[in-house]
């Protein structure tokens, strides 16, 4: 009896420390202190192994450090002890999503969810792989629900906005963004997309009005984030070839160009080809000409093919000295 004592002591003085190592790397973790935070976990997990817990929580930290492939061992060793953590499915899943790793993924969150059908986290990557997947009908039901768990969620509305949006649902893309704004109203991704389901509301049903909509929420994103590459290229792309003239702008689109490829050193063909209708638009052909070449020879290597007879259209039109006024993008 004594022996036992003596034994359950010690045991309950390992799992006290082990504790104490997690309960102090989640504090580090909390203030950001990434690296101190790791510390702490694999102290925890020297004196406690078989904790499913420590091991998520050191993935958790490797993957804040940028350390993907390190999280995605200590998830699975997580699921070795306990394969039923439906967060740690979640975890693994959302690890494996940033390695590229997409129908991998689509199963670990999959299984979260059927550990867990509430785990709102796992419902929302889901319809995020999903959609990227052009799934969007299965993307819909799973960020519905998500707000159906969570209705506050700015970032939930957004993705069910995209997801609508590619399905061809314009007006119940445009109240989910809308939606999102009310919620959080700095949130530069929603007034990025707002403008472009203005925008397409202009190009498929030449709504009047939509173009002003659609420009003012793309600016909206630039205030916020000056470096926004995706609004300034779509703001510049509609000031270069909106059919109308009254919202054309060759000399604000060359600048909003200019600073997108700045941004991008040459090396992204839609952004090279945006500036090369800017530079029509600004009656400036010749280097319209040069620039969509150069778009047109990344389009090739990349096997782009859509975007590479676009361009060689748009090319004969600068030869020619005339302006781009396809809207599609």
């Amino acid at each position: 009896l004594l022996a036992y004592s003596v034994v359950f002591n010690i045991l309950a003085s390992v799992e006290a420390h082990a504790a104490a190592h997690y309960f102090v790397g989640n504090s580090l973790l909390n203030q950001r202190r990434v690296d101190e935070a790791i510390i702490q976990y694999q102290k925890a997990l020297t004196l406690q192994p078989e904790s499913a817990i420590f091991h998520n929580e050191l993935g958790n930290a490797l993957l804040q450090k940028g350390h993907v492939d390190k999280a995605i061992i200590q998830y699975q060793k997580a699921l070795e002890i306990k394969p039923d953590f439906a967060e740690v499915h979640n975890n693994l899943g959302y690890s494996l999503l940033q390695m590229g790793r997409m129908d991998e993924a689509i199963i670990q969150f999959q299984k979260a969810l059927e550990i867990k059908p509430d785990l709102v986290d796992a419902h929302n990557n889901l319809g995020f792989c999903l959609l990227q997947k052009g799934r969007m009908d299965e993307a819909i039901i799973q960020y519905q629900e998500a707000l159906a768990l969570q209705p506050k969620s700015a970032n939930f509305h957004n993705g069910l906005g995209n997801a609508l949006l590619q399905k061809g649902h314009m007006d119940e893309a445009v109240i989910q963004y809308q939606k999102a704004l009310e919620i959080q109203p700095d949130f530069t991704d929603a007034h990025n997309n707002l403008g472009y389901a203005y925008e397409s509301l202009g190009n498929a049903f030449r709504r009047k009005g939509m173009a002003a909509e659609a420009m003012a929420y793309y600016q909206k994103a630039i205030e916020l984030q000056p470096q926004f590459i995706p609004a300034q290229i779509s703001l510049a792309w509609m000031l270069a070839t909106w059919p109308e003239p009254s919202v054309r702008n060759g000399g604000r689109a060359v600048a909003l160009a200019e600073q997108a490829d700045r941004f991008s050193r040459d090396k992204d063909p839609l952004i090279l080809r945006t500036l090369a209708a800017a530079y029509a638009e600004a009656g400036r052909f010749p280097e319209a000409v040069l620039t969509a070449k150069q778009a047109l020879a990344l389009a090739v290597t990349q096997s782009n093919t859509g975007l590479a007879n676009e361009l060689q259209t748009e090319i004969g039109l600068y030869q020619t000295n005339s302006p781009c006024r396809s809207i599609n993008k």
